[in-house]
């Protein structure tokens, strides 16, 4: 009984590994924070509600794109020319 269910743990626990693409970590999520603390650590603080909305939105729109393989740099200067990058337009 025991083995049994050690052996399906071990299956399980092995098919991280094996699926393409799949990360044994979460170092994306921390990814995904470490700017916003790094900002709160240079400025002191995200100073407004409004200017740390902005902030976030931005930096979640640019990780977005880059977890989709767009240049960030591409993402924003196609933002100002007035023609967003959208996930549904790719």
């Amino acid at each position: 009984m025991v083995h049994a269910a050690l052996r399906t743990l071990e299956i399980d626990s092995n098919r991280l590994f094996l699926v393409n693409g799949s990360n044994a970590d979460n170092n994306g999520s921390e990814r995904d924070i470490r700017m916003t603390k790094l900002r709160q650590k240079i400025s002191g603080c995200l100073r407004t509600l409004t200017g740390a909305k902005q902030f976030c939105a931005i930096r979640s729109y640019l990780s977005t794109a880059t977890k989709h393989g767009k240049h960030f740099l591409e993402v924003l200067v196609m933002l100002a020319e007035g023609r967003p990058w959208l996930l549904a337009h790719q």
